[in-house]
């Protein structure tokens, strides 16, 4: 959905130095040497970590910690390693890892394993390495992503997020474009959510990224709410090319330059929603993650389509709806007068004879009964009470009809 074809290549190739990975290691001559944020010792491409992950080319890198591709020793598989340097973040607790581990949902990146290296002095998280590369990477490449695949993009973080909050009841703390990944089938996941963990590791009281965090973080004040600014970031980088802060003293202030200056055509129910996110007052704000993707489900405009075309759309189905309600009450009328026909032969007398004769004497039925001949011949048929007789008798009875006898 977002890298398709060449554009995926060219990210792809860019991103990890390889158009896809393979079930075969590449050689190490193809990585460069690397060292951990803040360690002292080094880890270069082909060094193996806690026995099993063998180093290859680094990704990414974050203030704690640096992101690199390795092979799984024992599953033979590519995998994505975390490496936090136990200097700077402290060691990985077992119940940290499990609650990453039990956060399962279809938008969260998932977690392999976790523990720690104490002869090169480093904890790790490992993670599964798609085929994609992250939003930030995305953007630095293409430009600004089409409406609908930014919204479909923000609707998907804004389910990880409402999950995140109902399982833990803590915010991610730090969405930002370089910590959502996305995949070449087109899902969006979000990554890095064990801030919260390494905050209370390396006793820092508050952390973020400069541009994306809620001003009333720096007051000690985080909640659900600060994703949703964060999030309003992100959505405003991936439709304008730009981030709409940069730095905290002016999201602090709350100016940004209007989505409709730099892309004309947006929808205004998207900047509508983009505008509400970015409230610097929390109150002001989308109360939850959950309140944000019902907004963005809710716009008017999709794909461009005018509201001139919905009118007609709703023309044509209330059309449809009033043409079936007319074909059910046709259909139900026949089946009525099959159940009259059918009683009044079961009783003596002529009942069937007087009710036709009525539908005749009526100036109104007669156009009716021209259109249903056959119909009601068919029906006077198959009445077992009635007997057919020829034209002269027929005419001799209408004659004695007319006379009065």
């Amino acid at each position: 959905m977002y890298l398709k074809g060449d554009a995926y290549q060219q990210v792809a190739t860019a991103w990890y130095g390889a158009s896809q990975y393979t079930t075969q290691p590449p050689s190490e001559a193809a990585c460069p040497p690397f060292r951990t944020v803040g360690g002292d010792v080094g880890l270069e491409a082909g060094a193996v970590l806690a026995g099993r992950y063998r180093l290859e080319q680094p990704l990414g890198s974050g203030a704690f910690a640096t992101v690199r591709a390795a092979w799984d020793l024992a599953l033979f598989r590519h995998v994505a390693v975390k490496i936090y340097s136990s200097v700077d973040a402290g060691p990985i607790s077992v119940d940290e890892a499990r609650l990453q581990a039990t956060c399962q949902h279809p938008n969260l990146m998932p977690l392999y394993d976790a523990g720690s290296d104490s002869l090169l002095g480093a904890s790790f998280l490992v993670m599964p390495l798609y085929p994609g590369a992250d939003l930030a990477a995305t953007l630095n490449q293409l430009g600004p992503l089409p409406f609908r695949a930014a919204v479909l993009c923000a609707d998907q973080i804004c389910s990880a997020l409402d999950f995140l909050w109902r399982m833990r009841q803590t915010p991610h703390g730090d969405v930002k474009p370089s910590n959502i990944w996305l995949t070449q089938s087109g899902a969006a996941l979000l990554m890095d959510f064990n801030l919260p963990g390494l905050m209370a590791r390396s006793g820092l009281s508050c952390a973020g990224t400069p541009g994306f965090t809620a001003p009333e973080v720096f007051w000690g004040r985080r909640d659900q709410r600060s994703d949703i600014f964060s999030l309003g970031c992100v959505l405003y980088q991936c439709l304008s090319g730009q981030a709409p802060f940069s730095d905290d003293s002016v999201a602090a202030s709350g100016q940004f330059v209007p989505l409709r200056r730099l892309r004309p055509e947006i929808w205004p129910d998207l900047e509508n929603v983009v505008q509400t996110a970015l409230q610097t007052d929390p109150d002001k704000r989308y109360q939850s993650a959950r309140e944000m993707q019902s907004a963005l489900r809710r716009r008017k405009s999709v794909d461009g389509i005018s509201w001139l075309t919905a009118v007609w759309h709703g023309v044509f189905t209330c059309s449809g709806m009033l043409l079936r309600i007319a074909a059910w009450v046709y259909r139900m009328a026949w089946k009525h007068l099959g159940q009259f026909v059918r009683h009044a032969c079961k009783k003596p007398g002529q009942a069937l004879v007087e009710a036709v004769l009525l539908l005749i004497a009526t100036q109104a039925a007669r156009g009716w009964l021209e259109g249903h001949r056959q119909q009601i011949i068919s029906l006077l048929i198959g009445a077992s009470c009635l007997a057919m007789i020829g034209t002269t008798v027929a005419a001799k009875l209408r004659n004695g009809a007319r006379s009065g006898r």
